[in-house]
């Protein structure tokens, strides 16, 4: 499973529930103001309107946002 996510963003409360249920999904960092991905994909591929955070669980082709 990957989680989406920015700095200083509402993404870091999916953070801490992730961290609190002892979860560990891969993180992808986006990069709201340059639009780039630590991973280098196409965010706007996962969510066109450009929202974190974004959960993509494996084997699924749409996103969990």
């Amino acid at each position: 499973m990957k989680l989406y996510i920015a700095r200083a963003t509402c993404s870091l409360a999916v953070q801490a529930v992730f961290n609190e249920l002892n979860l560990a999904p891969e993180l992808v960092h986006f990069d709201v103001f340059g639009k780039t991905t630590s991973d280098q994909s196409d965010f706007a591929e996962i969510n066109p309107l450009l929202y974190v955070p974004a959960l993509v669980l494996e084997g699924e082709d749409e996103p969990l946002i």
